[in-house]
């Protein structure tokens, strides 16, 4: 199982200066990723 950082990853992509919009909804995508799978 490989470890997934989903919401450090969000604050650093706001950070970084991405848009919280589109950080969340590439947040949300990760996260459905990993539920599918499970």
């Amino acid at each position: 199982m490989q470890a997934k950082y989903i919401i450090v990853d969000l604050f650093a992509r706001v950070a970084k200066g991405d848009s919280p919009k589109s950080s969340i909804a590439e947040a949300e995508k990760e996260l459905k990723n990993v539920y599918e799978r499970a």
